[in-house]
């Protein structure tokens, strides 16, 4: 859940444990701390204008909104049904009016989070928290969710109408954590999710917006794996965070190299997050 500016390079938004309200990156050497907020969700900024800023606070209980590029916060929204600690959330990059809240129940605002809706009639999807979460960058109707193995196995859901009907994408993916998703920016076909624990496949590709889906973890290592990145300027491009470091492939996954040099000699990378702009990576670590 760590993001940044499309338009400004040295504008980034995140949240850690145990320290309220989270974090603002704004260029200066220290990380400022804005008012308003609570600790652990993710974040979103509007890729249209990066004033408008969101944070989910531990369970994804309340959602807050900046309009004054993460200065201040205040309070948008509160939900029920079970969450995970840290809960995702989205704001579509084609109409930042929609907004999506992963819980056991997903909920969707279409007004910038002014007011929100439970999807699928108020149902639950399998009983399990949201843990990840992923909006077709051009179509805010299409949404992907994985779900934590808490009361059930983990699952993956697929929208394709805004959240009036969720379809179970599983398919043959692994009984794992779903750390991350990610979805073509240029192909909402193309889907990217990744995988905790060890034993299995770690990364895994769909061309058929998870009707099927192919083991691409290759040479990875087998480390649990946060995070997962389309490169927006090539989208054959892409990046991929795991308990040791960060990874990239050029050809869609067929392929992995190391991409860490400068990094610690083995590190978490809790989440990866590009800005347009300058073209800048940045990956989310613990502890460093």
């Amino acid at each position: 859940g760590f993001s940044n500016s499309s338009t400004d390079s040295m504008l980034a938004l995140g949240q850690v444990q145990d320290h309220i309200p989270g974090y603002r990156y704004t260029g200066a050497l220290a990380w400022g701390r804005p008012n308003g907020t609570d600790e652990v969700g993710w974040t979103a900024i509007d890729q249209t204008n990066d004033n408008i800023m969101y944070a989910v606070d531990r369970q994804g209980v309340n959602i807050y909104k900046s309009t004054s590029r993460g200065s201040t916060f205040s309070a948008s929204g509160s939900f029920s049904s079970l969450g995970a600690w840290n809960t995702p959330v989205v704001v579509s990059q084609s109409n930042p009016s929609f907004l999506y809240i992963g819980k056991s129940v997903v909920f969707r605002s279409t007004n910038a989070a002014a007011s929100w809706a439970a999807t699928n009639s108020g149902a639950v999807l399998d009983g399990n928290p949201g843990l990840s979460m992923s909006m077709s960058a051009t179509n805010p109707n299409i949404v992907f969710v994985g779900t934590a193995p808490y009361t059930a196995r983990a699952h993956i859901f697929r929208t394709t109408n805004g959240g009036a009907l969720w379809l179970n994408v599983t398919g043959s993916l692994p009984d794992r954590y779903p750390m991350d998703i990610a979805i073509n920016p240029l192909n909402d076909n193309t889907v990217y999710a990744t995988f905790g624990g060890f034993g299995t496949g770690h990364v895994f590709k769909s061309l058929d917006r998870g009707g099927t889906w192919t083991d691409i973890s290759g040479s990875l290592p087998d480390a649990p794996t946060p995070a997962i990145l389309v490169d927006p300027l090539d989208t054959n491009t892409v990046y991929c965070g795991n308990d040791i470091g960060v990874y990239i492939s050029t050809d869609g996954g067929a392929g992995w190299s190391g991409f860490s040099e400068g990094l610690p000699e083995a590190v978490i990378c809790a989440d990866l997050a590009v800005t347009k702009l300058s073209h800048r990576l940045r990956v989310a670590t613990h502890g460093n």
